[in-house]
C-alpha cells in the first residue's frame, strides 16, 4: 500500500485578500536529510521523488513493493513566503490547507498552529 500525500491548496486569507502558496517552490524532505528537492503543491511525494529521478515509475512491475521506505519515512513540506504590509496589519489572518489526506503537522513560523490526524 502507497502513503499517497495530496496537498490541494494552501492559501491564506486576509479581509478578501487571497496568497496562494501554491506552485513549485516548495521543499521537500525527508527525516535524516538524505533526500532535499523542490516540490509540488498541489502534489504528491511520490511525484515529486518520481521528477527528481530518486524513484522511477511507482505504479510499474513491483515497483510499489519496492518504494514502501517513502511509506515508513517522515516528510517536511517547507516554503518560506511573505505578507505585503497591507496584509500584515490585518487583525485576523486565515491559513487554509485543503486536501491534507495524512497526519500532518502544519507550522508557521516556528509555532504549531495545527495537528491533522
Amino acid at each position: 500500500m502507497w502513503l499517497l500525500i495530496y496537498i490541494i491548496c494552501f492559501c491564506i486569507f486576509v479581509s478578501g485578500d487571497i496568497l496562494s502558496l501554491n506552485g513549485n517552490d516548495w521543499s521537500l524532505e525527508n527525516k535524516n536529510q538524505s533526500i532535499n528537492i523542490k516540490a509540488n503543491v498541489p502534489g504528491q511525494i511520490h511525484l515529486d521523488l518520481l521528477n527528481a529521478s530518486i524513484i522511477e515509475e511507482p505504479y510499474y512491475d513491483y515497483n510499489d513493493i519496492d518504494y514502501r521506505w517513502i511509506l515508513y519515512d517522515t516528510w517536511k513540506l517547507t516554503k518560506s513566503f511573505k505578507l505585503s504590509s497591507d496584509m500584515y496589519d490585518k487583525k485576523k489572518i486565515r491559513l487554509r490547507c485543503d486536501g491534507i489526506d495524512t497526519i500532518a503537522t502544519i507550522i508557521l513560523n516556528n509555532k504549531t498552529i495545527k495537528k491533522v490526524d
